[in-house]
Parts: structure tokens; C-alpha cells; sequence
């Protein structure tokens, strides 16, 4: 029979360290392997998310942008595009015969001259409309609705052609020669308004007139152009030639005639000294006002 051997204390003692050193390293290993696994799936899952994000969330998110800018401009061409058809309508209905459609179309062109921007056709169609209708109310709003397009060289040629029929006309002037005068005063070159102011007083007689009706919106520059123009100071002084007759009060009203221009002159911020440069002045300024007054 087997003789069984005694162990001592310190022996069963080194044998437990032993185990326990065993267990220490193996839990230590796995929480080791725990913790590369824990970090390897997070790298698996922000990988993947941003994976989704990049190739399925942004893609997406993109497509709806593009979508939404698309959307937006269909959606805006479709407002502009009814928005034009609509003016031409009201356009077209000006030379209806039917004056309730007469009425709402000026009612609708009038109400919004001052914010519609007309196209191109537009403005083609009011011109040849004005060219062929006999109203002059609706030839008067043509030129209101026109007036507020602004400057164009095609409205530059419409509006000259209208003032040279408007001023061939007898009697007083008419709204549509004002409304002309108007549109070169604002949009006007100053050889554009020179050419005008010219026509005008060939055949009106004088342009204080025009000076005294639009002085808040006649600049500085244009008036020069005037008082500089020889043809324009030629014209004047024909006119004048008429009136200085040796009859005493026609002398007066000349001498007023001349210090009215002086005085519209200065009211739009013309100076003495810049009046007396003037072509006007040294050719008819100063021989119907100084040298009248010395003698």
C-alpha cells in the first residue's frame, strides 16, 4: 500500500501563490483582450457610422438640398412666368373692346408703373399699341407706364418721336409733350435735353416754362448745357427781337423776360459768376439787361 506524503505548510502555501498568480494573468489577459476588443468595435462602429453618414446620410441630405433648389427655382419661374402672361394680358386688353376690360387693365398697369419691370416684348407691344390706338387716355397711360421703365436707347427714339408730333400740334401743351419732358429731364443726356429744350422753344417760344414747371428736377449740368447751346440762345434772341420794339413796355417786358431767366438760373444753383460765362448771357443776357439798363 501506497504510502502517502505529507505536505508541509509552506509547500500547500507556494502551490495557492502559484494558482493565484495563474488566475491574475489570465484575468489580466482577458481584460486585455476585452478591452482591444471594446476599442475595435468602436472603431467598427464609428467607421460605420461614418461610412452611413458619407455614403448613405450626406448623399441623401444633398440630394434633398438640390431638390429644395430646384423646387425653389421651378416654383419662382412659374410665379415670373405667370406674372409676365398676366401683363401681357393687361397689355393686350388696353386696345380691348370691351371698356370694362379697358378699365381694369389701366386700373392694374397704373396701380403697379412704379414697381412692374416690363420685358422687352413688353415694351414693344405698348409701343406699336400707342402707334395704332386713337384714345388719347390710353395713349396717356402707355406713356405713364413706359415713363417708369427708365432710360433705354429704344424709349429714347419713342419718346423723341412722340415730342415731335405733341409740339407740331397747335394749342396749349399737351400731357403727353409734358409727360417727354419729363422722361429727358429724369433719363436724359444733356444733349438729349439740349435737343428738346430746343424744339420747344422754336416752337413755344421761350423754355422759362419748362424751368419754371420742372426746376426741382432739372440738374445743374442741364440748365448749363441750355444757357451754352447757340442754337437755343439764337432762338431766344429771335424771340426777343419781337418784343424789343421802341414802345417803352415792351422794353419792360423784355427786360423781365431775360431777369426771370436769371432768376430760374440761380434758383437751380447757378451763380452769377457762372451765369455771366454763359453763351446765352454774353450774347443776349448782357445786350438786353446791362446795357440796356445804362442807356
Amino acid at each position: 500500500m501506497a504510502k502517502i506524503k505529507k505536505e508541509s505548510i509552506s509547500d500547500i502555501e507556494a502551490r495557492y501563490e502559484k494558482r493565484l498568480r495563474d488566475a491574475s494573468n489570465t484575468i489580466s489577459f482577458l481584460n486585455a483582450s476585452i478591452t482591444s476588443i471594446g476599442v475595435l468595435v468602436a472603431i467598427l462602429i464609428g467607421a460605420g457610422s461614418f461610412a452611413v453618414y458619407f455614403f448613405g446620410i450626406k448623399p441623401s441630405q444633398d440630394a434633398v438640398d438640390k431638390l429644395e433648389a430646384t423646387m425653389d427655382k421651378r416654383i419662382a419661374d412659374y410665379i415670373e412666368s405667370d406674372r409676365q402672361r398676366s401683363i401681357q394680358y393687361y397689355i393686350d386688353s388696353l386696345a380691348s373692346s370691351d371698356i370694362h376690360r379697358q378699365i381694369r387693365s389701366t386700373d392694374y398697369l397704373l396701380s403697379n408703373k412704379a414697381t412692374v419691370k416690363l420685358s422687352k416684348e413688353h415694351i414693344s407691344s405698348l409701343i406699336e399699341m400707342y402707334d395704332v390706338v386713337n384714345n388719347i387716355e390710353i395713349r396717356n397711360v402707355i406713356l405713364e407706364v413706359l415713363y417708369y421703365q427708365g432710360k433705354s436707347p429704344k424709349l429714347d427714339r419713342f419718346f423723341l418721336n412722340v415730342y415731335k408730333d405733341c409740339i407740331a400740334m397747335d394749342g396749349p401743351p399737351s400731357a403727353a409733350e409734358q409727360r417727354v419732358e419729363q422722361y429727358f429731364i429724369a433719363y436724359g443726356t444733356v444733349d438729349e435735353f439740349t435737343r428738346i429744350a430746343e424744339m420747344y422753344i422754336e416752337r413755344r417760344g421761350d423754355i422759362l416754362t419748362i424751368w419754371n414747371v420742372y426746376n426741382t428736377q432739372i440738374s445743374k449740368d442741364k440748365v448749363l448745357a441750355v444757357l451754352n447751346s447757340k442754337s437755343i440762345t439764337e432762338l431766344i434772341g429771335k424771340s426777343l427781337e419781337k418784343v424789343f420794339l421802341p414802345k417803352r413796355q415792351q422794353q419792360a417786358y423784355g427786360l423781365r423776360f431775360l431777369k426771370d431767366h436769371k432768376e430760374v438760373a440761380t434758383s437751380l444753383g447757378i451763380n452769377d459768376a457762372e451765369y455771366k460765362k454763359t453763351y446765352y448771357y454774353k450774347e443776349v443776357g448782357f445786350k438786353y439787361t446791362e446795357k440796356k439798363l445804362s442807356d
